[in-house]
This record gives structure tokens, sequence and C-alpha cells, in this order.
């Protein structure tokens, strides 16, 4: 199933923090989400997350 996270940390390459939502499997939870976001934003320090609501199908 998939779920919404709302996810903050600092993107090292800009030096800028940033608070994003997205979409993820909730079997990558909580192991595969800090690669998924690396894959998409690049190197990432300083992640927390949380459970936003479920996405619909």
């Amino acid at each position: 199933m998939n779920v919404y996270i709302e996810a903050h940390f600092k993107q090292v390459k800009e030096n800028e923090y940033k608070r994003v939502e997205v979409k993820i499997d909730e079997d990558l939870i909580p192991w595969g989400v800090h690669k998924f976001l690396e894959r998409r934003y690049g190197e990432i320090t300083e992640l927390s997350f949380h459970f936003t609501r479920e996405a619909d199908t």
C-alpha cells in the first residue's frame, strides 16, 4: 500500500533544509526512506519524517 509521509531533512549540496510530502510504499518505512529521498535530492542529513495519510490507489 502507498502512503504519504512528510519528511524534513537538510540537502547537503544546497546546504538548505527542506520539508516535502512524498508518496512511498509503506514497506519502505522506516528503512528505505533515506535511500528513496537521496535518489531524488542527492545526499541528505538530519532526516525525520512522519506518516500523513494513506494514498488512494
